[in-house]
């Protein structure tokens, strides 16, 4: 379906820039192409939507939003080691003593049963306990965070719409910055582990990660106009995302190592700082000024319901893409949290270096495969076979996963999910398409509230079946969640 639609019986804006239908020039005026001949003055220039001011100012925009999220992303993947691996070092203290760990740096994940006087025979049962409360703990987290962002981003997607695009992205980083600055006074004071749930309750009242994930693409779906420009744009998004997430993960290890977990929490709220400042003070707005009022809560609510619902042409194909996008999220969350702790478990018993080192060459490959799959095959590979192509592939990470028992198993699988995370953009570019453009907020509002649901779950259930399977079924989890990938490829093919 073509991205241009009639908007109560008048063509919009956006239709005409892509159909080049109308041509915007500095001190001209733009003769719109209806039947009423409407003219647009000088003074309104500067309300046409970004993508008529030239190419340049789109690429700017465009690079300080890739800014944004590349400070973004490597202060989150800087806190997550650091809230994983507290958690686990206080939990293994409480449960084998101070004995029985550096209790410094975390260093030697697998403990010695011996080092305290622990029967061998109860080092089994030790280790499992220590890796039970540490990921109920991690799954309680995530759910409060999780629950809360639904009903915050039931509004946040349709108030983009009528209150700005800025406002919305900076208020998700704001809370982003507050749940990671409670992290390091939490360290230092040693107020204990339920401390942490005031920072991830914050988190979830201001949106939470998918409410910046909302705020990121519509405003990335405001400035790329064409469809083949949107995917890119969207894949571009999340190789900076990706590309931080690789260069944070191997130095988070080492400095976790080198100075414990206080001076990288610290490290995290300055980054998410200057987050906030750049949104603040450095991205324009997009939203033209005579689009902007109030509405409320229930209007926006309603704005959202409805994009998925009122068009017969598109309610199917949206809905089934957002079952997917549901799908495929619900697996990269939870999984995430479930690696972790895998691998500082037997038999691997890697430490944050180690893992740090996975993990970084894990998005590398990701985030660098997914531009360039995207940049090289759209012209010959259709979008959902790019999404298809993404989904195969993480199936077969999370399969060769499940069966590693060795480092060199561990280090190929993310050769192996190297389209993983391709079919993130492609979902979002296909379903950002089904839509005018002054419903992209409410739509992407649509698939915030679906990743916060995916954010309560899946850790939830995730971590559950781990907890309970991982002593007798290793591998159990990864086989299950790749299942979910499985059902992606049949909607889609």
């Amino acid at each position: 379906m073509e991205s241009a639609q009639l908007i109560g019986g008048e063509e919009s804006w956006y239709d005409s820039l892509q159909d080049g239908r109308c041509a915007v020039a500095e001190g001209q005026d733009c003769q719109h192409d209806l039947s009423s001949s409407a003219r647009v003055s000088k003074d309104e220039v500067e309300d046409v939507p970004p993508e008529a001011r030239g190419s340049r100012e789109r690429k700017l925009r465009l690079l300080l939003i890739s800014v944004v999220v590349f400070l973004d992303s490597m202060a989150a993947k800087l806190h997550s080691p650091v809230v994983t691996q507290y958690t686990y070092q206080v939990i293994t203290e409480q449960v084998y003593g101070n004995a029985s760990i550096d209790v410094s740096i975390s260093a030697h994940p697998c403990i010695n049963a011996s080092d305290n006087g622990t029967d061998t025979s109860d080092a089994d049962s030790l280790r499992d306990e220590v890796q039970d409360k540490s990921a109920d703990l991690l799954m309680w987290l995530d759910l409060a965070d999780g629950l809360i962002a639904v009903v915050t981003n039931i509004f946040l997607g349709a108030y983009s719409d009528t209150l700005g695009r800025k406002f919305i992205l900076l208020l998700p980083v704001l809370g982003h910055f507050l749940r990671s600055l409670t992290t390091p006074v939490i360290i230092y004071w040693d107020l204990g582990l339920t401390a942490l749930y005031s920072g991830y309750v914050i988190d979830g009242i201001c949106g939470g990660s998918p409410g910046i994930m909302l705020g990121l693409f519509v405003y990335t779906a405001d400035i790329t106009p064409s469809d083949k420009e949107r995917t890119l744009g969207m894949a571009l998004v999340e190789m900076a995302s990706g590309v931080a997430t690789a260069a944070i993960n191997y130095a988070a290890g080492l400095f976790i190592q080198e100075t414990g977990f206080f001076y990288p929490s610290v490290v995290s709220s300055l980054l998410l700082l200057i987050c906030v400042i750049v949104i603040a003070c450095c991205l324009p707005e997009t939203l033209p000024g005579k689009q902007k009022k109030v509405i409320s809560p229930v209007e926006s609510a309603r704005r959202m319901v409805e994009v998925f619902t009122s068009d017969e042409d598109t309610r199917k194909r949206l809905l089934l893409s957002l079952v997917s996008l549901f799908l495929a999220y619900f697996a990269f969350i939870s999984i995430s949290k479930v690696n972790s702790l895998n691998l500082m478990n037997t038999p691997f018993c890697w430490d944050s270096t180690r893992i740090g080192v996975f993990e970084a060459l894990r998005s590398g490959v990701g985030s660098l495969s997914s531009i360039a799959l995207v940049g090289l095959l759209q012209s010959v590979v259709s979008t959902p076979g790019l999404t298809i192509m993404g989904a195969a592939s993480s199936t077969a990470f999370l399969v060769l996963f499940g069966f590693a028992r060795t480092d060199l198993m561990v280090y190929m699988v993310p050769v192996v999910g190297f389209a993983s995370t391709v079919i993130f953009p492609t979902i979002r570019s296909m379903m950002s398409r089904m839509v005018t453009a002054d419903k992209q907020g409410a739509m992407f509002g649509g698939i915030a509230v679906v990743e916060s649901v995916s954010l309560a779950a899946g850790p939830l259930a995730v971590m559950s079946l781990y907890t309970h399977t991982e002593a007798m079924l290793h591998g159990l989890t990864y086989f299950c969640v790749g299942g979910l990938y499985l059902l992606v490829i049949a909607i889609f093919l």
